[in-house]
């Protein structure tokens, strides 16, 4: 099993990964957040940096992407 660990230090970053990993995959904003159930502004909002989720929207939105969180 192919493990990918690092560690996010802010939102900005965080916000960038999500973005680089959504658009790596082809998905639009819009399919994003039908994926997470939440709303495209939520998207865009928090991969610009200006927004942190709560964990559990953050969870749905690592999910959509087939990625997974885990917190130690």
């Amino acid at each position: 099993m192919n493990e990918s660990i690092f560690t996010i230090t802010d939102r900005k970053s965080l916000g960038a990964y999500l973005k680089r990993e959504r658009e790596a995959q082809g998905i639009s904003v819009r399919k994003m957040a039908v994926l997470a159930e939440i709303r495209p502004a939520t998207v865009q909002n928090v991969e610009k940096g200006s927004f942190t989720p709560r964990l559990d929207v953050l969870q749905r939105m690592l999910s959509a992407l087939g990625k997974s969180i885990q917190i130690v």
